[in-house]
């Protein structure tokens, strides 16, 4: 890890909130925005159940998190960790 991955993980992991989207807009690729305007902060140790419909957004907010949609504008704070289901029982912990 070189110094300057080292300040961002060091500033992420001390700015409090775990999950932080401020004025978000994202989009797939150069389709059009998918998600639009989403705030949202998740306080540590907090539980969120995001619910709805199939195709509202609910994956899609997940991948806006962990950096797989393309940010349009808005701010993305996130210090989490995500492991797949599918990896974890390759190993036998599922």
């Amino acid at each position: 890890m070189d110094a300057f991955s080292f300040g961002r993980l060091k500033s992420c992991c001390l700015s409090g909130d775990p999950l932080v989207i401020e004025n978000g807009t994202f989009s797939w690729g150069d389709d059009a925005p998918t998600l639009k305007n989403i705030n949202l902060n998740v306080k540590k140790g907090g539980l969120v159940a995001v619910v709805g419909t199939v195709g509202s957004g609910k994956s899609s907010l997940l991948s806006a998190f962990l950096g797989e949609m393309d940010k349009v504008s808005g701010r993305v704070n996130t210090n989490v960790s995500l492991v797949d289901r599918q990896a974890m029982s390759q190993f036998g912990f599922v």
